[in-house]
């Protein structure tokens, strides 16, 4: 996940609130956001949570090698072994949220 969506619309001269609770993707989004001139990234808000319908901490996880694909698991019974990478991650809800 290098943010590509995020990229485009700066590009297009947007302003873009990105959420990304994943540290390692929040890495590759500013390193992919470096690599282009200040004024695309004077318009980037990266914002350490993903979003929800309630603020809370939340148990994400990931497939080796694929971070991009990284979700939250709330369900009682599912086996977090499985997966390669896992951390608790900031969630905030929506409504709650106010970018300047």
């Amino acid at each position: 996940n290098v943010g590509s969506c995020s990229l485009l619309m700066l590009a297009a001269g947007l302003r873009v609130a990105a959420f990304e609770p994943v540290e390692r993707n929040r890495l590759h989004l500013k390193t992919s956001a470096a690599q282009n001139p200040s004024r695309m990234r004077e318009r980037l808000a990266l914002l350490p949570y993903g979003l929800g319908s309630k603020s809370r901490s939340a148990f994400m996880v990931s497939q080796e090698g694929n971070t991009g694909n990284s979700h939250v698991v709330d369900r009682p019974g599912v086996d977090i072994s499985d997966f390669a990478d896992s951390a608790v991650n900031k969630m905030a809800r929506s409504n709650e949220v106010v970018i300047r």
